[in-house]
């Protein structure tokens, strides 16, 4: 299953052991924090989501020392509408195959690391899942007491982002990039308030624009947003990027990066559509679905125009607008350029 827009924007931001540092030290309790030397965060290779659930849960894996020793920090994004019930079962099949694969680059070892696991939760919903091992178990009370020497255990810490006042987030400490990153995880899937809110973050993009990379990380936010977002305007966007970057010039080029970027993904799902539905269905899929995103519901008129649509060509040019287009008109209505009268 190919990765969404949710999962980009996480592994483009906390791939970065900087950036994941200022995650997990925020999140794991302190009595824990002080026994890790953040300093020597590293990346560990792997992916241990069941396939069908990768448009459910992403992960990444991280290798700390601590008290002389190795340990591991799993950083689970899970962001579906409703928190899975599940969840810390999943996680202790997840943790399972990590030691496994550790055990298969280790053949010598005879111990494994001890593995933290942290969810980071952002759907529509505040968590509701439960966090112990002990939760997922269908058993009398008693029967669990009796049994609690003999069954795993296993708790996870959750960051949960939909429970969390902006004010929290931002007064964490670490980065403007992180901070800026969870709100838009936060808000930018179904805010209808999102332009509002947007503006109130100008001090954050302004902070990440002047960063090293400035560019490319509000890139990737501001794609973020107009990719998820039904609510967001291009207007918005542009706007807090020339605050952002102090450039009208820059800020233009960026969006029309962003755009061309949204293009290509497009146009690559649509060549995957195209190959199971034919070429110009595929063409078709493609203009609906950019249009959803770009402006929300389409009015049925303008389903049954692409819809009866038939020339390549035709469907390619209102792909190609609507990413730069204010409204619905201005995709499929080229502008006509103005007479100037004649002067008598």
């Amino acid at each position: 299953m190919a990765g969404t827009p949710h999962d980009a924007l996480f592994k483009w931001t906390f791939s970065a052991p900087e950036r994941a540092v200022d995650e997990l030290r925020s999140v794991l309790p302190a009595e824990l924090s002080k026994h890790l030397r953040w300093e020597t965060l590293r990346p560990e290779p792997g992916e241990f989501v069941d396939d069908e659930l990768r448009g459910r849960h992403t992960d990444l894996l991280f290798s700390i020392r601590a008290r002389g020793r190795r340990a591991l920090l799993y950083l689970l994004f899970e962001h579906q509408s409703e928190p899975d019930a599940l969840m810390p079962l999943r996680a202790l099949v997840y943790q399972s195959r990590i030691w496994s694969e550790w055990l298969r680059r280790h053949p010598r070892a005879t111990k494994v690391p001890p593995i933290v696991t942290v969810i980071l939760h952002h759907g529509g919903r505040a968590w509701t899942g439960g966090t112990d091992l002990g939760a997922v178990f269908d058993a009398a009370p008693e029967v669990l007491a009796a049994a609690a020497p003999y069954l795993p255990e296993l708790r996870l810490r959750v960051d949960d982002l939909s429970d969390q006042a902006d004010e929290e987030l931002r007064a964490r400490a670490g980065s403007a990039l992180v901070k800026l990153v969870l709100l838009v995880l936060k808000h930018g899937r179904d805010s209808v308030d999102i332009d509002a809110r947007l503006a109130r973050w100008t001090d954050l993009v302004v902070d990440v624009a002047t960063a090293p990379h400035g560019v490319e990380a509000v890139t990737a936010i501001m794609r973020y947003l107009l990719e998820v977002s039904a609510h967001v305007t291009r207007e918005r966007v542009t706007s807090v990027l020339r605050l952002g970057l102090k450039s009208t010039k820059k800020a233009e080029q960026v969006m029309a990066t962003i755009g061309q970027q949204l293009i290509d993904q497009g146009f690559q799902q649509g060549i995957e559509m195209g190959a199971a539905r034919g070429a110009i269905r595929g063409r078709r899929d493609l203009v609906l679905h950019l249009l959803r995103q770009r402006f929300g519901e389409v009015p049925a008129k303008t389903v049954a125009r692409v819809d009866a649509a038939n020339d390549a060509a035709v469907l390619d040019r209102w792909a190609e607008r609507i990413l730069r287009a204010s409204t619905l008109a201005e995709v499929f209505d080229a502008a006509k350029p103005r007479r100037r009268k004649a002067r008598l």
